[in-house]
């Protein structure tokens, strides 16, 4: 048996050359992973209770829209779109989510954008147990009017469900992301984050659900930081016809002078649940 020897006894007697990464951090949850994976026993996981969808292979979520319009001295216009399909089995799970708000406004025959916004989001969860998971996650924004041309974020990591009874699930999730935003003017920002957050689902009563996501990331000092909050009130009206409240709200520490840095998002519509 080798004796275990102090970092601090042990002196290198000749120089040698060696990579210099000031991320190199940032790859822990990634191999931590890949090391839990290689551990797994793929065994069938227990078919999960509670609000979240059963993991029968099948794509199960809700569509629903909303929106405005006005004519006269002005005239305006609104749409809004929400969508998130779930399909899951005993191995793992795959969710795609997307948010669409277009508006515009005609005042003494100008026109003006009101909003111009598009978030789409696509996770894949791999599960070692019932409650133990790994993820692979993609998102792409767009925000016109806070300058935002366009932005991608590849992050990955573990994840964990707190709870799972027949009323709630929740997770939570940590692990490293690349980021990349263009803004107006061709200004481009890039770099290595951390991430955090965590996303639950609540059957608040036989025909009412409520479910809410937070993500927070955290980059240099180029990229910034932001955080991202999005809530669903979704309650059943007739068959699988619903009524849907949602809400989400977007922080961002880095943004062309004269943006906010917050914006936030409430509509109101009908939706179809399949």
């Amino acid at each position: 048996m080798v004796a275990a020897m102090p970092l601090s006894s042990l002196r290198l007697t000749a120089p040698r050359p060696r990579l210099v990464c000031p991320y190199r951090w940032l790859l822990l949850p990634p191999l931590l992973a890949v090391a839990a994976a290689s551990q797994a026993q793929y065994q069938p996981i227990p078919i999960p209770v509670g609000p979240a969808p059963p993991p029968d292979g099948q794509w199960h979520g809700s569509v629903s829209a909303g929106g405005s319009a006005s004519a006269g001295n002005n005239s305006a216009r609104t749409l809004s779109i929400n969508a998130d399909g779930v399909r899951a089995n005993e191995q793992g799970r795959l969710t795609l989510r997307g948010t669409l708000n277009e508006g515009s406004a005609r005042i003494a025959g100008n026109t003006t954008t009101t909003a111009s916004l598009l978030r789409l989001n696509a996770r894949a969860d791999h599960l070692f147990t019932e409650r133990w998971f790994s993820f692979g996650q993609i998102d792409g924004e767009r925000d016109k009017l806070q300058g935002l041309e366009g932005r991608g974020i590849v992050s990955a990591g573990l994840g964990y469900r707190l709870i799972n009874n027949e009323r709630t699930t929740w997770d939570v999730i940590g692990g490293t992301a690349y980021a990349q935003s263009r803004y107006v003017n061709d200004v481009v920002k890039a770099g290595a984050e951390l991430t955090v957050g965590e996303e639950s689902s609540h059957r608040l009563s036989p025909s009412t659900n409520f479910k809410q996501r937070l993500a927070l990331f955290g980059g240099n000092s180029d990229t910034g930081g932001r955080g991202q909050l999005d809530t669903t009130l979704s309650t059943a009206i007739i068959g699988a016809w619903t009524m849907n409240l949602t809400y989400a709200y977007r922080y961002t520490s880095r943004v062309p002078l004269g943006a906010s840095k917050a914006d936030s998002l409430v509509t109101v519509g009908f939706g179809y649940k399949y």
